[in-house]
Parts: C-alpha cells; structure tokens; sequence
C-alpha cells in the first residue's frame, strides 16, 4: 500500500555539537540531512533507521591523513590544533519500547555509524541506552549508558584514546 509506506518515510535534519576531550575533540559541529523510515511502528514499539550524508567542522591535530600517518608513525604529539572541515556519511538505528500500565516503562537504544567520505580510514559512532523506570507513583529511576568510537582518536597523540564511555544514574519524581 503505497500510502501506508509515505507515511512510514521520513526525512532527517541533523544538527549536533560535541567535545570529548578522551577522544581529542576540542569542538565538533555537524550538520546533514537525510531519509529514514520506520521498520516497525506500533504501539509500544518502535524501530527506525535513517541515512544521510552530513558535513563535519572539528579542531583535531591534523587534517592531512599523510601527516597523521608520519606523526603516528613517530610516536610525537603535537598539541596544536587545526580546524578540519569533512564529509561523511550517516546511518542511524533507533529502537524504543515502552511499556504504559501500573509501573511505566521506557527502553532507548540508539546507534549512530559515521563513516567519513574524505579521510577513508576513520569511521565514527556512538551507542546510547536509556532505560527509565518508574519505581512507585511518579518516581522513577534512570540509567543512561553511552560509548563513543573514533578511529583517528589517538592520531598523533598517545594519551588519547579510541573509545569513550559514561555511565549515569539518576532519580526524578514528578508531580
């Protein structure tokens, strides 16, 4: 049914603004667009994937994929930063389910693939879940749990590092 697979498309706008300091990423902005479309959508469960291409503006050590080789290659860092503008592909997996009856419910897993289209041997992503649970009447407990991936995270600098964690906790109550 040609209509019931419109509705299902949808189109993507990103925009996002990240730092890490573990991967060596003084400012990254990004901004793309793209499609994606709900795999399944029904009540209490979602999947959805999307794709697109974006363009990326970071402050790393160096935007010559040669001379990060020969810095690599010499063990030397360099703490001066330059300002690298690329191109590179997205691919988003969203899954959600949630759960509405005496306790509320609600699971999040998001995956996000970047591989990049000018610097060829860097790829990118993260994974975030979200888990959030009411415990008693309107007081819930959360759990977030994210990693973060990048192959040029330790270009030229032996202190970085390639992957990222964090783990939080929290409660909240509404009323």
């Amino acid at each position: 049914d040609r209509k019931n697979a419109a509705a299902q498309s949808y189109r993507v706008l990103n925009a996002i603004y990240s730092s890490n300091e573990a991967l060596g990423v003084d400012h990254r902005g990004s901004i793309g667009f793209g499609l994606g479309r709900y795999l399944i959508e029904e009540l209490g469960h979602e999947l959805a994937v999307s794709v697109g291409i974006q363009g990326v503006q970071e402050k790393r050590v160096s935007c010559d994929e040669q001379e990060r080789e020969r810095a690599d290659d010499s063990g030397t860092g360099n703490t001066g930063l330059s300002t690298c503008n690329d191109a590179e592909l997205f691919v988003n997996l969203g899954w959600h389910l949630y759960h509405f009856s005496d306790r509320d419910m609600d699971i999040s897993l998001v995956g996000n693939f970047y591989p990049s289209l000018t610097d060829t041997k860097r790829v990118r992503g993260d994974l975030n879940l979200l888990l959030n649970w009411e415990l008693f009447d309107n007081f819930f407990w959360t759990l977030n749990a994210r990693t973060e991936i990048d192959t040029a995270g330790d270009q030229n600098d032996r202190t970085l590092k390639k992957s990222d964690y964090t783990l939080s906790t929290g409660i909240t109550w509404k009323y």
